[in-house]
């Protein structure tokens, strides 16, 4: 049975992954980017704003959406609070319906990234030859065939 290759598109598509959010993360300190979808009932929003995604799922029994496709915008961030640094959810209640609010740091899913990209890269590194795969024991003039230093078998 072939052996899976993942390695090496996984830690490109995890560094793609990581120049993203970097990229995602940096916009969002000058503007803010954001959907929202209405439906009879209420609506849901997310926005990226200040370096955390913010989501809100309003219930309005009244509400009733003039258009109820996906809208996009951009928006001006200055009359949003403070940066949102650690995980936060609140629910209100508002009128007869509720508001529940996800705040998610950028840095919540990038860390994770980072790790998961930062070990794929260590364990995807290649010995050069005369070094042994097991130990990185120096093979140079070894013509035994085994490594001395862990008895690992090497090419001779």
């Amino acid at each position: 049975m072939r052996r899976i290759r993942w390695r090496k598109p996984g830690k490109w598509a995890g560094t793609a992954v990581v120049a993203l959010l970097v990229v995602a993360w940096a916009a969002s300190w000058r503007r803010g980017f954001g959907l929202s979808q209405g439906f009879p009932g209420g609506y849901n929003a997310a926005a990226l704003v200040k370096g955390s995604i913010e989501a809100h799922f309003v219930r309005e029994p009244s509400y009733r959406p003039t258009d109820p496709a996906v809208s996009w915008r951009s928006f001006d961030i200055s009359r949003y609070p403070d940066a949102v640094w650690m995980p936060r959810y609140e629910s209100r209640a508002i009128g007869s319906g509720s508001d529940a609010a996800l705040d998610l740091p950028l840095w919540t899913l990038l860390l994770p990234v980072i790790i998961a990209t930062g070990l794929l890269w260590h364990f995807d590194r290649r010995r050069p030859p005369g070094i042994c795969v097991k130990c990185a024991y120096d093979l140079s003039g070894n013509r035994t065939g085994l490594c001395p230093e862990c008895g690992a078998k090497v090419q001779a």
